[in-house]
């Protein structure tokens, strides 16, 4: 490894003067909040080994470095991608998403060279992207050119592969989970967290955790499930995972839950022409207008404008719904 590269792997501690930068991060670390004296440390080191303070324009990404790249990775890896939402690049994009072509880019201008630096830094990307069977994998081709570097590559495969175990598909029986695979996969799921709170991969628990949830939230969507379980399994989604930058996308299918549900009370009804079915329109109409409130005054969240069209759609269905009840 070059010393220009080696230095690049380098980063401030709270605790300790300078230390690998893949290396000792077994606390969490938000990144969100430090003292006077670190943000000074930290400010010198930007400036005493370039890291990127800005993702590099695409003009000029087909000549960047490495060490470029490497940069702008390393100033993103504490993202708390749990309840924040992912960095974006100069053009928008996912950061992480971006830094994987990029480093296809590099390598393909510079075939077998510094192999062990760029598979880590792929690792760190996918891991980051809470794809764990791809960061195991290259975790798994940093080879012994740097021992420290080599050391921390072992130790967060091993990690990588344990995360991968914990949320293997709930098919997976494994011989030991019987007749009900979506409880059993669920129940590692939340071990899992429970075993990772705490660490530098609570948050990585967590979104793998959430995506389980949603995952299986599709399954009874588009399956043969009643809709009842699928409103359970969205409801406890909303509880499980309160702090989630995703929260107010599942309080949005919820809505849509519950709309659904009083349109088809409301064709019910203009059959049927019972007041008790047009009572439960009212009621379904009620949980989704309150939800779609909510959302629509959530500043800084994509939901927000999909909340506010979806009220203005509700306040048409109301007025058949009172109509009805007249």
């Amino acid at each position: 490894m070059t010393g220009d590269l080696r230095r690049r792997l380098i980063k401030v501690d709270r605790t300790q003067p300078w230390i690998p930068a893949f290396a000792g991060m077994t606390g969490r670390r938000s990144g969100m909040t430090r003292s006077g004296a670190g943000i000074t440390v930290f400010g010198a080191f930007l400036l005493l080994f370039g890291c990127a303070t800005t993702p590099t324009p695409e003009r000029n990404r087909p000549v960047e470095s490495l060490a470029t790249i490497i940069s702008e990775v390393n100033l993103e890896r504490d993202r708390d991608i749990y309840r924040l939402p992912y960095p974006r690049d100069a053009e928008g994009r996912n950061l992480f998403e971006g830094a994987l072509e990029r480093l296809d880019d590099w390598e393909r201008l510079h075939p077998q060279e510094m192999d062990s630096v760029v598979a880590f830094t792929r690792a760190l990307c996918h891991e980051k992207l809470a794809e764990v069977e791809e960061a195991r994998q290259e975790y798994a081709l940093v080879g012994g050119g740097d021992p420290s570097l080599a050391k921390e590559a072992d130790r967060r495969e091993k990690l990588m592969q344990d995360l991968a175990h914990l949320f293997r598909p709930p098919l997976d029986l494994g011989g030991q989970e019987g007749a009900f695979p979506l409880e059993a996969a669920r129940s590692r799921a939340e071990r899992a967290v429970e075993k990772y709170k705490g660490t530098e991969w609570e948050e990585l628990a967590l979104v793998l955790a959430e995506k389980q949830a949603e995952e299986e939230c599709l399954r009874l969507r588009s399956g043969r499930a009643s809709s009842l379980d699928y409103r359970n399994v969205l409801e406890e989604t909303i509880l499980r995972f309160p702090d989630s930058k995703n929260i107010y996308r599942h309080k949005m299918r919820l809505g849509l839950y519950y709309e659904d549900q009083m349109r088809e009370w409301i064709a019910q009804a203009q059959v049927t022409r019972d007041r008790e079915t047009w009572e439960l329109a009212r009621d379904s109409y009620d949980k989704a207008a309150r939800i779609y409130l909510e959302v629509s005054r959530a500043d800084g969240y994509p939901e927000k404008r999909e909340a506010q069209a979806r009220q203005a759609v509700l306040e048409e269905m109301a007025r058949k719904i009172d109509n009805g009840l007249r």
